[in-house]
């Protein structure tokens, strides 16, 4: 289950890269805090203690001994990769500095309140423009109502001969 769930990972860092750097973002982050890695660890560690725990005097046949013996070698060599890769990302990680800003900055421009101005106008006129349609937008359904309903009063009344 894990190799699969690492191959998915992998898969969507091939078809999405930018998913990297902001995968490589929150590890960073994370993997700073003692607390998350014990966390980790411990998830990682869990179905070889386990597989301990459960197999203790229970087996008797020497080869489900060597068998079980061999699954957790197999489980602690996983682990320990795992363990080894989050390591060897964590110091990569930290090992990443950012360079060294080579060009001037551009000065900053001084707060024009003049544009902001004419911003804020353009903004409040067409907000009023847009009232206005929406007004003129219900004043019509309502005479389109008084119109339709007068309408098919007629109607009725000349249907029945009045």
């Amino acid at each position: 289950m894990k190799a699969i769930i690492f191959g998915a990972l992998l898969g969507a860092f091939l078809l999405w890269p930018p998913a990297l750097p902001l995968t490589a973002a929150t590890v960073s982050a994370l993997a700073g805090q003692p607390a998350v890695l014990v966390f980790v660890l411990g998830v990682l560690a869990r179905p070889a203690i386990a597989r301990r725990v459960r197999g203790g005097d229970a087996m008797s046949d020497p080869l489900a001994k060597a068998e079980a013996a061999a699954v957790e070698a197999a489980d602690n060599t996983d682990l320990t990769r795992q363990i080894a890769a989050i390591l060897a990302a964590q110091q990569l990680l930290n090992q990443q500095k950012a360079p060294a800003c080579q060009h001037q900055a551009a000065p900053a421009s001084q707060f024009d309140a003049k544009k902001w101005l004419v911003i804020g106008g353009v903004v409040v006129s067409v907000g009023l423009v847009g009232a206005l349609f929406a007004v003129a937008i219900a004043i019509g359904a309502c005479c389109a109502t008084g119109c339709l309903l007068i309408l098919r009063g007629m109607w009725r009344d000349f249907q029945k001969g009045k």
